[in-house]
């Protein structure tokens, strides 16, 4: 499912899936994207009632946001949930393997002026649990 309430001046919201089984469930919702914008889900695989979920409030000014995950198996859940995103920042969220009610979730307040966060998770095995919550970072915050 694609949701998309406003595009404005060339902006880009991608979804690519490579294969979806048993009852698994792809959503992207997008508020406004204005100038430039782009918004990339890119999905690998995924496997017995898997949920992937990528909430976009605002994004001003070639703002990029991108989640990319390689497999998820067997009720696992990642969740990335921006606000806001101001002038060139960039949220990064790459997932290699989830495996059996994994949890990755990575919520960002306000980025401003060239902020970059960046959360890479290499595996993830029975019931873990990775929580990244960042508040705001203001003018050219290196991770």
């Amino acid at each position: 499912m694609l949701v998309v309430g406003a595009l404005d001046s060339a902006a880009l919201v991608v979804l690519v899936v490579g294969a979806l089984d048993s009852a698994a469930l792809v959503l992207l919702v997008v508020g406004a994207l204005d100038s430039a914008a782009l918004v990339l889900l890119v999905v690998g695989a995924l496997d017995s009632a898997a949920l992937v979920l990528l909430v976009v409030g605002a994004l001003d000014s070639a703002a990029l946001v991108l989640l990319v995950v390689g497999a998820l198996d067997s009720a696992a859940l990642v969740l990335l949930v921006v606000g806001a995103l101001d002038s060139a920042s960039l949220v990064l969220l790459v997932v290699g393997a989830l495996d059996s009610a994994a949890l990755v979730l990575l919520v960002v307040g306000a980025l401003d002026s060239a902020a970059l966060v960046l959360f890479v998770v290499g595996a993830l095995d029975s019931a873990s649990l990775v929580l990244l919550v960042v508040g705001a970072l203001d003018s050219v915050f290196p991770f």
